[in-house]
């Protein structure tokens, strides 16, 4: 039986909270005119997820955006090995306090800035992503599609569930780039 922590049982509200304080958002932003985008994920153990994150920003870079990556890492085995992480922040589930209040600073400072696209590249939900999500500020919110969840993004992907995530991103570019 896995155990309950508190800080999972106060979450949810802390979330809501994050929800309605980022509802003033301007709106959609056009592709072409957008310039700053953040991409945020789960460190799961797979180093192609890191590689493909990668990839993106680097047409995104080509295309003349800003990118700023944020992961989560929720067990220290997922850690990259190597320079994977290389311009990336990590985020530790403990840096979330008990109601919510972000205990890195420089994580903090990511999280208040405003972007035109915040991009969740995970395609599985955890309690701690959504809510890094409900704490950005954004134009658009991209992420997977997950059926509870259209409270948190402006943009939701389907896919297969045996999708990967260079399949998921590949969409993500297409979409983005039609707007």
């Amino acid at each position: 039986m896995e155990f309950i922590g508190v800080k999972s049982l106060s979450l949810p509200y802390a979330i809501n909270r994050a929800l309605r304080k980022s509802r003033n958002r301007e709106g959609n932003v056009k592709y072409t005119v957008a310039n700053s985008f953040l991409f945020l994920f789960t460190a799961d153990g797979n180093p192609r997820k890191f590689e493909e994150v990668m990839l993106l920003k680097e047409k995104l870079q080509e295309d003349g955006k800003n990118v700023s990556i944020l992961y989560l890492l929720l067990n220290e085995e997922h850690k990259p090995d190597g320079a994977l992480d290389d311009h990336m922040v990590k985020f530790d589930k403990k840096d979330i306090g008990l109601f919510g209040n972000i205990k890195d600073e420089y994580v903090s400072e990511i999280l208040s800035r405003n972007y035109d696209f915040v991009i969740n590249v995970d395609l599985h939900p955890n309690i701690y992503c959504d809510y890094l999500m409900a704490k950005c500020k954004s134009n658009c919110k991209i992420g997977h599609y997950f059926a509870d969840h259209d409270k948190f993004y402006d943009m939701m992907i389907q896919t297969a569930d045996d999708t990967d995530e260079e399949f998921y991103l590949n969409q993500v570019y297409h979409y983005i780039k039609q707007l």
